[in-house]
């Protein structure tokens, strides 16, 4: 069989990257084509993102892949909640914001007033931050909103760069907490309570839909003639959990970048009072899948403290960073990773020393206690997590699937077996990519179903088994990280 050839175009919030997928009717080959650069700007006190930077990066790695090869078909998925206003000629009212961004402090109590918590929850089914989309259109200034005619996700709004079509993918419109709960469809009502002119959201459309071809601006900017754009899981953890190995029914996925998603597949909404105590989201996920899911605080911890390092001279990999914690050995430092003061502190190294003196622990002295103190403190929130949703669901849930950058911190897997006593499956760590590309495959008729795709990733991707050694260290640990 003829090989396919799709793009991914692979968003996170610290970099992009452009990867080629070659499907043979069995196994998907991933190739880099173009990898850069990404991050918040701050200027006179907000965070940007670099929207148009994003987009001629998008545009060279489409030239650098059909430079190759003729392409069947491009996709883009990126982080959630983060968008732009367009006004009725579809231009950009004003540079994307990052979900970073300190306008939407107090956001959730001005939201409270008028819808309140429980009513928020039952209406969104999702867990309440003031980065969802949601929170961030109610601290927009008036005349931003006034003068708006769409509100784009970051995926849609770079498809609409693309296409110069409008047009929200389930998965990142889930993100914004204004998606019903079932179907394809805005809550409108809630939208009305909370004040948000209807005008202002697309036509839903699920994952996996070819959304049309490249328009004559990205044609002749990359001399590609035709080339579907297609919404796949627009929302990376979407894409991701699809590319999940997984077996059975007893398991979890551990999406883990940036930020740490850990859930589970569900066929309907988990919606009551003890997902609602414990702010689980319901997100959507492609073949009408739930995805049962809390938001932790993932690498970006370890991302700040090398960003602080390099500032003051001392230039580490993280590869460098994982042996250095290995060597630091047991310590008895921990921290609440989602605690706010490791949201976006000015220094995330001294944060964490601060946070372990008010909490009368140790201070981490050393490069090694540092990452050692974050990797053990996310094995601790992992399990936590994963018992929490054990009460929820009423069931065992005794594998860890991880996916994604983390997968390639041996260290992290080790020390999340450990501490959760489940084995972990880590792998493959370009699940977001591949994902991308299947879905892909199964809009343009390649594959008939989520059962397809996954057999396609566990002949394409090896994977690592992590059997978990347990110690009454990490019950101590455990029993302390509850009281944090």
């Amino acid at each position: 069989m003829a090989k396919l050839r799709v793009l991914a175009l692979d968003l996170g919030a610290s970099n992009g990257r452009g990867i080629i997928g070659s499907y043979d009717g069995t196994r998907m080959e991933l190739a880099d084509c173009h990898r850069f650069e990404n991050g918040a700007i701050t200027v006179n006190g907000g965070m940007y993102w670099n929207i148009l930077g994003l987009y001629r990066n998008i545009l060279e790695s489409i030239t650098k892949a059909a430079a190759d090869g003729p392409l069947a078909g491009v996709a883009i998925d990126t982080w959630g909640v983060d968008y732009a206003l367009l006004d009725r000629a579809g231009n950009m009212l004003a540079s994307p914001r990052s979900y970073r961004d300190g306008r939407t402090n107090g956001a959730l109590e001005r939201v409270a007033a008028l819808v309140n918590d429980d009513e928020m929850y039952a209406a969104s089914g999702l867990q309440m931050m003031n980065i969802n989309t949601l929170y961030q259109l109610k601290s927009e200034p008036a005349y931003l909103i006034e003068n708006a005619e769409t509100m784009l996700n970051i995926p849609d709004l770079l498809n609409y760069f693309l296409t110069g079509k409008k047009m929200s993918e389930q998965s990142i419109a889930s993100t914004t907490q204004l998606l019903a709960t079932r179907g394809l469809k805005w809550n409108t009502d809630l939208i009305a309570r909370v004040g948000l002119p209807e005008r202002l959201f697309a036509p839903v459309r699920p994952s996996g839909t070819i959304l049309g071809d490249i328009n004559g601006d990205a044609r002749a900017s990359t001399g590609v003639d035709k080339l579907p754009v297609i919404m796949s899981g627009a929302h990376d953890t979407a894409s991701a959990v699809v590319a999940t190995p997984a077996v059975g029914d007893d398991w979890v996925f551990l999406s883990c970048g940036t930020w740490s998603l850990l859930g589970v597949e569900s066929d309907e909404p988990v919606i009551n009072a003890a997902s609602r105590a414990e702010q689980y989201s319901n997100e959507k996920g492609a073949f009408q899948k739930t995805l049962f899911l809390r938001n932790i605080t993932g690498l970006w911890l370890l991302q700040e403290v090398r960003r602080i390092w390099k500032l003051e001279g001392r230039t580490y990999n993280y590869v460098e960073l994982g042996a250095l914690a290995r060597e630091a050995g047991d310590i008895p430092s921990i921290i609440d990773t989602d605690n706010p003061a490791f949201t976006a502190p000015e220094n995330m190294v001294r944060a964490i020393r601060e946070y372990c003196v008010r909490t009368r622990q140790p201070e981490p002295e050393t490069v090694g206690q540092v990452v050692r103190c974050i990797l053990q403190s996310l094995a601790l929130k992992y399990r936590l997590t994963i018992d929490k949703l054990e009460k929820i669901l009423g069931k065992k849930l005794n594998v860890i699937n991880m996916i994604g950058g983390g997968v390639n911190n041996t260290l992290l897997c080790e020390l999340t077996a450990n501490c959760t006593g489940r084995t972990v499956v880590a792998g493959p760590d370009e699940a977001t990519a591949m994902g991308n590309l299947l879905l892909q495959a199964y809009a343009l008729g390649e594959l008939k179903d989520l059962s397809e795709i996954r057999a396609v990733v566990r002949a394409s991707v090896p994977t690592k088994t992590y059997t978990p050694v347990r110690s009454d260290r990490w019950d101590e640990l455990y029993a302390r990280f509850q009281q944090l």
